[in-house]
């Protein structure tokens, strides 16, 4: 694609996040019985804050050694979303090992250049842990990959933020400004789960055609939101629900988006 292509393509998924966001702000205003600008700010003060959190994570927090995961015990994979590492979630790492998970991390900072390679990690600790029970879960773009290992490996999966459509939020705007080769549209698995906040403008107000398992978690406003305490609990809950599979319960905060 050239780069003039390249731009103009840009430009139209700007259009189509801005046009997105500003339906889905009135929609969700109405919802929860706000002005849109109250909620507006709201989600501001959020995504701003929560990203703060996040990078502070990253640069202040260092990978504990990795001890050996119980024979018995459920083993959690984590893959990071777009430009951060899994160091930017303590919080959801800190529930998983209190409620007896053992949590294997991918290394590295997850961008267009290192997909295939924490791609790989991720593979990898399937495979050493494939004696044990298996959860794969991806924040954001990272979401992508651990549902598309997990359809490929038949283990079950769960995402958090992770954006359905290339072209409606702003990293299909930098697919279309930089390029990624053979990318597709995350679908999520009959062993997958998805959850969405419920208001940004990373995910579409009206979901795509064939989108299923996705539950929306209200009263969050934030796409950095993964060490919000009320998102934590309900990933937390969504994995302990993963065995022996039953499809989610988790309470009336959860609408499905699918439905």
């Amino acid at each position: 694609m050239s780069l003039l292509r390249r731009v103009g393509a840009f430009c139209q998924t700007l259009s189509y996040c801005f046009r997105n966001a500003r339906g889905g702000l009135r929609a969700c205003a109405q919802r929860e019985g706000l002005e849109p600008w109250v909620l507006l700010l709201h989600y501001l003060w959020h995504t701003v804050t929560d990203l703060l959190e996040i990078l502070l994570y990253q640069l202040f927090t260092f990978h504990r050694r990795v001890t050996p995961a119980p024979s018995d015990a459920v083993v959690v994979v984590l893959v990071p979303g777009y430009l951060m590492s899994t160091k930017g979630m303590p919080a959801l790492k800190a529930m998983l090992t209190a409620r007896g998970y053992h949590v294997a991390a991918v290394r590295g900072v997850l961008t267009l250049r290192s997909r295939k390679d924490i791609r790989k990690q991720a593979l990898a600790l399937c495979r050493e842990h494939q004696d044990k029970r298996l959860v794969l879960f991806g924040y954001s773009f990272g979401g992508s990959i651990a549902h598309a290992l997990g359809a490929e490996l038949g283990i079950p999966s769960i995402s958090l933020s992770t954006p359905l459509e290339s072209k409606g939020a702003p990293f299909g705007a930098i697919m279309n400004l930089f390029g990624i080769d053979n990318y597709r549209d995350p679908v999520i698995p009959e062993l997958g789960m998805n959850f969405v906040e419920a208001f940004s403008e990373t995910i579409p107000h009206r979901m795509p055609d064939g989108v299923r398992r996705t539950w929306t978690i209200d009263g969050v406003h934030s796409h950095f939101s993964i060490n919000n305490p009320k998102v934590v609990l309900t990933l937390t809950e969504a994995v302990e629900r993963t065995f022996p599979g039953a499809a989610p319960q988790l309470g009336t905060t959860l609408v499905n988006r699918a439905a």
